[in-house]
């Protein structure tokens, strides 16, 4: 690390350089900046997260996130790391920004858009991966509690979210096919996982069976989790859509997106102390604030006014059905499906459909109803894969998160399939019965 910056996190003398190169362009001190933690244990497997400020002689500052790929061996022989951030470096420079330009040609409201954070720069040497993005805390933007699900407000908030950024990606595909096609050459299409991690998830996947309360709902789940690999890579697999297929997040669970609030009513020092305290002590009123991050536990009513998805590492070419699924069955519980399932799916179409029409092309002739009701049929028991691939790391608490490069070290797969907690079965038994009470499998 360069000798004139003293930190707790210690950045590479390049992506110092790469920084420095920011803050001269913004009239920013060197002298001023400040490094720190960006994330906890469990919020990112696969990558550093540093917070870096600066401020100017005039008073402004400025906040940057930085995201340094590891340099693991053992991580970069189970996962291809190269190529998830050289993919999302190309989703915050070139694919983003296109998409977003094309509400801005349709001058769509900005009620009615889809957001990200802002680029600032990246290096895409292999094996010294980084980008450095806005610091979306700046403007209020706080992670949700991963171990709480949903809420109707934050459920139907992100469904709205996800049918503008698929609408871009439709109205992309009809104005500019061959633009379209570069970028799709540029995202995911299959499980990017090594052998060994595969061997894993298929060792691992009786101990779901086992959990299952229901014997019928045990015999629906057995039966499709039998080829659990090829039905994943079935339901990635962009020819499963065409000609429907759209730029998917491929990642989209409660802790890649970020939310802002509007308090109701100002509140007084005393009960910001209240607040702040109790949560802390295990009552989870409002806010667990540290050094590191916000992470939104129950809040006390404030307006949720807007969110942005973050971690576009496997972004793919898929249908716009995976990206539903995979948040609908790991980032919701059964109380909220059973009220809001068919409603959501509604939700998602109307704004879906809006968004086409305002941008000029027809979502009747490239995405009718009958296809979309079709996809639901076809793609939703993705679903029952995401929630077994994701439930039991997203409800670990922290300290029981073990370290990525011992685990993959245990060649005879003992430390994978290890025993649940309550909450993740209570959950996944919610999964299961759902997906076959709405005929999903």
């Amino acid at each position: 690390m360069s000798k004139d910056v003293e930190a707790p996190i210690a950045l590479r003398d390049d992506l110092l350089q790469v920084i420095y190169e920011i803050f001269k362009n913004g009239n920013f001190e060197r002298a001023s900046m400040e490094i720190s933690e960006a994330s906890e244990k469990g919020d990112n497997y696969l990558g550093k997260i540093c917070r870096v400020k600066s401020s100017s002689k005039d008073g402004k500052s400025i906040s940057l996130i930085v995201k340094c790929a590891l340099e693991s061996e053992v991580m970069r022989q189970n996962f291809p790391i190269d190529k998830w951030y050289q993919r999302e470096i190309h989703a915050y420079s070139k694919m983003l920004p296109t998409l977003y330009s094309l509400q801005d040609e349709s001058h769509l409201p900005n009620k009615d858009r889809f957001y990200f954070a802002k680029y600032y720069d990246s290096i895409t040497e292999k094996g010294k991966e980084a980008f450095i993005i806005a610091d979306l805390a700046v403007d209020g933007y706080k992670m949700y509690n991963r171990q709480n699900p949903f809420d109707k407000q934050h459920l139907e908030l992100v469904m709205k979210n996800l049918a503008r950024f698929h609408a871009t990606s439709f109205v992309l595909k009809q104005k500019n096919p061959k633009l379209f096609e570069q970028f799709s050459l540029n995202v995911g299409r299959k499980l990017e996982y090594s052998e060994s991690i595969v061997n894993r998830i298929d060792v691992g996947k009786k101990k779901y069976v086992d959990i299952i309360e229901s014997a019928e709902v045990r015999v629906k789940v057995e039966e499709n989790i039998k080829d659990f690999i090829g039905k994943f890579n079935g339901y990635l697999d962009y020819r499963h859509a065409e000609p429907y297929n759209v730029i998917c997040h491929g990642d989209c669970w409660i802790n890649n997106i970020m939310f802002k609030y509007e308090m109701r009513k100002p509140r007084s020092n005393i009960e910001h102390w209240f607040c702040a305290s109790f949560s802390r002590s295990g009552g989870g009123l409002l806010l667990t604030v540290n050094r590191k991050t916000e992470h939104l536990s129950i809040y006390n009513g404030d307006k949720l006014t807007d969110m942005k998805f973050i971690d576009w590492q496997v972004v793919r070419l898929a249908s716009p059905i995976t990206d539903i699924a995979y948040v609908m069955f790991s980032s919701t519980d059964e109380q909220l499906r059973s009220n809001l399932y068919t409603s959501s799916l509604d939700l998602y179409y109307n704004t879906l459909d809006k968004n086409i029409n305002m941008m000029g092309c027809n979502t009747a002739e490239y995405y009718p109803l009958e296809v979309f009701k079709d996809q639901i049929k076809s793609t939703m028991p993705f679903g029952l894969i995401s929630a077994i691939l994701l439930l039991p790391t997203i409800l670990c608490n922290a300290k029981d998160i073990p370290d990525m490069d011992i685990k993959l070290k245990d060649v005879d797969h003992r430390s994978y399939d290890n025993s649940l907690s309550k909450k993740s079965k209570d959950r996944l038994n919610g999964v299961f019965r759902d997906m076959v009470s709405y005929g999903i499998i």
